[in-house]
């Protein structure tokens, strides 16, 4: 990267995230998650402005990560083709030029988003491999997420024994991380897949850390996880109707910041038209 190119990305807001960062699609995530008070439009314009910086350039591996932070945003926003072209290009570029690491980004990316679709069989195999990646490339909070991942299919799958091996064997690495989004993340996994497990109070007691660290530090994203999955619990409790309610209440304000899968989510949940 050029100095006028690392100038001009440190121009657009997300200089930080795309030009200077040594995990970079972490940071990306992370101000996803954190800068949406009132919607995407910022972030998406600023990676569109990256975009735009780098392309004549043909600085292929910033335009990757700029691509990676659209691909983010039109996830949450529930634009599911949109989504995976972008991350589909991304993968590509990032193939050609011998980004390892960053590609099992890319993949791992896919693969949530084909859970998101319903076809949670479909992302394991992707999950396995961009762990194995990044177990390579010493890269421990990536690995955390790809165990995130990972435990999510498993979960959806049904395989709630296995989705608990999976939670476990990434709990070191959780343990060890310094990052709080990645462990936010993985934390409200973990805490789904206890709840699968029947073990609610420890399910309950996660979500209830996680939300409280989530709300005090911003992270709306994580914020709107937490509370779906205690929703959730609260539906198949003696406190079903409160729990409905709550869900509702938690897709109205997801649809207002445009986390339309969260709250697609929250309505699937109730049993309600999540396009309504």
């Amino acid at each position: 990267m050029t100095a006028a190119d690392s100038q001009a990305i440190r121009g657009t807001g997300v200089g930080s995230s795309i030009a200077v960062s040594r995990r970079p699609c972490i940071r990306i995530s992370q101000f996803v998650e954190s800068c949406c008070g009132d919607g995407f439009a910022g972030a998406q314009q600023m990676f569109q402005q990256a975009l735009a910086v780098t392309q004549p350039t043909s600085n292929r591996s910033v335009s990757a990560y700029a691509l990676f932070g659209l691909g983010n945003i039109l996830f949450k926003e529930a634009n599911f083709a949109a989504a995976r072209k972008v991350y589909s290009e991304s993968l590509a570029m990032r193939n050609e030029i011998g980004e390892k690491a960053t590609a099992a980004e890319s993949r791992l990316a896919l693969a949530d988003l084909t859970i998101a679709e319903g076809y949670p069989a479909d992302a394991e195999s992707s999950a396995r491999e961009a762990r194995d990646q990044f177990r390579k490339e010493n890269q421990a909070d990536d690995e955390l997420i790809a165990g995130s991942v990972l435990a999510k299919s498993l979960l959806e799958q049904g395989r709630f024994a296995d989705a608990e091996l999976a939670v476990e064997g990434a709990s070191s690495l959780a343990a060890r991380s310094q990052n709080r989004g990645v462990g936010l993340r993985f934390a409200i996994t973990a805490a789904r897949v206890s709840a699968a497990a029947g073990k609610l109070d420890q399910a309950k007691s996660t979500l209830a850390g996680a939300l409280g660290d989530a709300t005090k530090n911003s992270y709306v994203g994580y914020e709107f996880e937490a509370r779906l999955a205690l929703g959730a619990i609260e539906t198949k409790s003696d406190k079903g109707s409160v729990g409905h309610e709550h869900l509702r209440q938690l897709a109205r304000a997801a649809r207002s910041r445009d986390f339309r899968l969260i709250a697609r989510d929250a309505l699937a949940a109730t049993h309600d038209d999540p396009f309504n």
